[in-house]
């Protein structure tokens, strides 16, 4: 009887591995073109250590997709969803073991119960690096209207690590716009504070100046800032 039960186990076991196995290959139809996704990756040149480039079918009727990344020196990933989430640490890997290659990413989506397998694309992989941050950028909810949580975030490209550059809740009642530096150069940038104790500063040679930007000959506040090439004037 101890081995009758051990059989048992073991065929249920089988079984079970055997029918999940199977329901993971799911029929597909080959499609003689591209997915249309969004972001648009397809043809792409990356950097090796740039954050997971995730993305979806433009076509929001899809409701499922499967994604599998192929290098052309070592390496597969796969990742099942509603939507392509890579996991970070295998993306980084998979890009880092291809770098100066590329990878070929083969979508397959589900619409209305059919499964269509479209075309393999590229993305090209450089030799050369990222810097460890990439984006500056002014966060607004939806919807926007009255002075409340926003401010200017910096973003590493490397991966989704996200801080704050300023908050409008550390003077609360001001609005913050959207900072500009001079030729992406961090160093040198401008930025208005709207609000009772608002001010235009800017940031030049390592000298902050907060400037009173509202006066009887400028009528309202200094906005919308554009450096002149040679970082010595401002255009606003």
């Amino acid at each position: 009887m101890r081995n009758i039960r051990q059989y048992i186990f073991v065929a249920v076991i089988f079984h079970i591995l055997f029918t999940g196995c199977s329901r993971e290959k799911v029929a597909a139809d080959s499609v003689d073109e591209l997915p249309v996704i969004y972001p648009d990756y397809i043809g792409v040149t990356i950097p090796p250590n740039i954050a997971p480039l995730n993305f979806c079918m433009e076509d929001e009727e899809f409701t499922a997709m499967t994604v599998n990344v192929k290098g052309s020196v070592k390496g597969e990933m796969e990742t099942v969803g509603d939507y392509a989430d890579f996991d970070i640490d295998e993306w980084h890997r998979i890009v880092e073991d291809n770098r100066g290659g590329k990878l070929t990413v083969t979508v397959t989506a589900e619409r209305d119960g059919r499964w269509m397998r479209f075309k393999p694309f590229d993305m090209f992989i450089d030799n050369v690096p990222i810097k460890e941050w990439g984006i500056t950028y002014r966060l607004v909810a939806p919807g926007y209207e009255i002075y409340g949580n926003q401010g200017l975030f910096q973003r590493c490209l490397s991966d989704f690590t996200e801080t704050a550059i300023y908050k409008t809740t550390e003077v609360p009642g001001t609005c913050v716009n959207c900072h500009t530096p001079n030729a992406t150069n961090p160093d040198d940038f401008t930025l208005h504070i709207r609000g009772e104790k608002g001010a235009t500063l800017i940031r030049h040679n390592g000298k902050d100046d907060w400037m009173k930007s509202r006066n009887d000959t400028v009528g309202g506040p200094m906005v919308f800032p554009y450096w002149h090439p040679t970082g010595r004037y401002i255009a606003f």
